[in-house]
């Protein structure tokens, strides 16, 4: 399964998405592992904007599309990916584009829910690879994937 995370506002430099595979059976606990970290968003931080996210069955429910396909739109967003089949189930905030807000919510949600509390910060050791280390999962990732390779590389 997979949870792609993502952040839209108006005063950010770039788009923020972030996508990540998980076990299928975490995919019931992420709702619990959200509501942890919005009440502690809510509770301990108060400089942040309090976070309430809406849930959305699909992608295709009207008001969903409506805050989504408005480009003055605020909003962090989980999608959760259970089967490839299945549409996704859609967690979203709104803010203001002046609220201040966590940029790290998204993984400390996910870190929480992988039980990789040392795998908040991309920054620590523990997410930290040498140069061979990626090159072996650039590797791996292009064999496991190159029959999507949408630029049509044949051998």
């Amino acid at each position: 399964s997979t949870v792609v995370f993502e952040i839209h506002s108006d005063n950010m430099v770039h788009f923020h998405k972030q996508v990540v595979p998980i076990p299928k059976f975490l995919t019931m606990k992420f709702p619990g592992a959200l509501d942890r970290q919005v009440h502690i968003n809510n509770e301990k931080f108060g400089r942040n904007r309090n976070i309430e996210f809406e849930f959305f069955e699909s992608p295709e429910d009207p008001k969903y599309k409506e805050i989504v396909n408005d480009p003055k739109s605020n909003y962090m967003m989980f999608s959760i990916y259970e089967t490839p089949e299945a549409p996704p189930r859609v967690y979203l905030g709104k803010f203001d584009a002046n609220d201040r807000i966590d940029l790290q919510f998204g993984r400390r949600t996910l870190a929480f829910l992988l039980h990789l509390p040392n795998r908040v910060n991309w920054r620590s050791p523990a997410c930290l690879q040498s140069k061979e280390q990626e090159e072996a999962e650039v590797s791996r990732f292009q064999k496991a994937y190159g029959d999507y390779d949408i630029a049509g590389a044949t051998d």
